[in-house]
C-alpha cells in the first residue's frame, strides 16, 4: 500500500485526490489562539537522547494548550521542562519506554496512555481523571478535567467532541503516513467540491512533526482511539 504524504493544505489534498475543485465551507478550530505545535524533534538531544516519544510530546503540546487557556491553573514551565518531566513520568510508571527495539517495541503504551496522560497533568496543576466510559449519555462536572476513552474513533463522534470545544489526544495505529504515532487533535475543517457539492472533513492535527498545523483526512484514518479531555 502506498504510503501517504502529511497534508498542510487540504484543500489541495482534496482537489488533486479527488480531481474536483473545492472550497472551506466551515471551519472548527476553538483552540486556536492556545494551539502549541510542539515536535520530537526539539526534544529529541535533551538529556541521553530520546526516541520513539511523540507520547510525551504529544503530552507536552497538551498541557501547554491547557495552560494558555486556564493560565491561573498551572504552573510556569518551559515547553523542554515540561517534556523531560512527562517523558520521566510515563518511565517511572514504565508506560513510556525510551527505546526502539528492531522498530517493534518502545514508545508510548497505547492501553495505558489515559493513566499516563492523567499524572502528567495532575503533575502540571490540572486535576483529572478517568472515565472508561464508551456511552454518549452526559455526565455531571465536578470542576476537574476529563479524559473519555474512545476505540475505536470515529469520525462523526471526533466532530462531536471538537463542536463542544474538547481536545483530543489522538492514538494513530498503522496510518499510511503516520504509522504508530500519538498526536493532538483539536478542530477540523469541512470543505464542500464547487461542483458535485462532495463533502470531505480535515481533522486539525499538533502532528510532533511540524512547528505548524497539519490535518488527517477523515477518509483516511483508518483504525484509531482517542481520549476526550474536557
Amino acid at each position: 500500500m502506498k504510503k501517504l504524504s502529511a497534508i498542510s493544505d487540504p484543500v489541495l489534498h482534496a482537489e488533486e485526490k479527488y480531481r474536483e475543485s473545492f472550497f472551506t465551507a466551515e471551519t472548527v478550530f476553538p483552540w486556536q489562539p492556545y494551539a502549541s505545535y510542539c515536535t520530537t524533534g526539539q526534544f529529541a538531544r535533551l538529556e541521553k537522547g530520546f526516541v520513539r516519544h511523540c507520547g510525551p510530546t504529544a503530552v507536552t503540546n497538551l498541557v501547554l494548550m491547557l495552560r494558555a487557556r486556564f493560565p491561573e491553573a498551572a504552573e510556569t514551565a518551559s515547553p523542554e521542562e515540561i517534556f523531560l518531566r512527562s517523558a520521566a513520568i510515563g518511565k517511572r510508571l514504565l508506560i513510556y519506554h525510551n527505546m526502539d527495539l528492531f522498530h517493534l517495541y518502545g514508545g508510548t503504551n497505547n492501553l495505558l496512555a489515559g493513566i499516563y496522560i492523567e499524572k502528567c497533568l495532575q503533575s502540571f496543576g490540572f486535576p483529572c481523571r478517568i472515565l472508561n466510559y464508551f456511552g454518549s449519555r452526559p455526565i455531571a462536572h465536578d470542576g476537574r478535567l476529563r479524559l473519555i476513552r474512545r476505540i475505536p474513533a470515529n469520525p462523526a463522534t471526533m466532530e462531536q467532541e471538537l463542536r463542544k470545544g474538547r481536545i483530543l489526544y489522538l492514538m494513530l495505529h498503522h496510518h499510511r503516513c503516520y504509522g504508530s504515532h500519538h498526536v493532538i487533535c483539536s478542530g477540523f475543517r469541512i470543505l464542500k467540491s464547487a461542483s458535485s457539492g462532495r463533502e470531505e472533513r480535515y481533522f486539525l492535527i499538533a502532528d510532533g512533526w511540524s512547528r505548524a498545523p497539519r490535518y488527517l483526512a477523515a477518509s483516511e484514518l483508518g483504525f484509531c482511539s482517542y481520549y476526550s479531555v474536557f
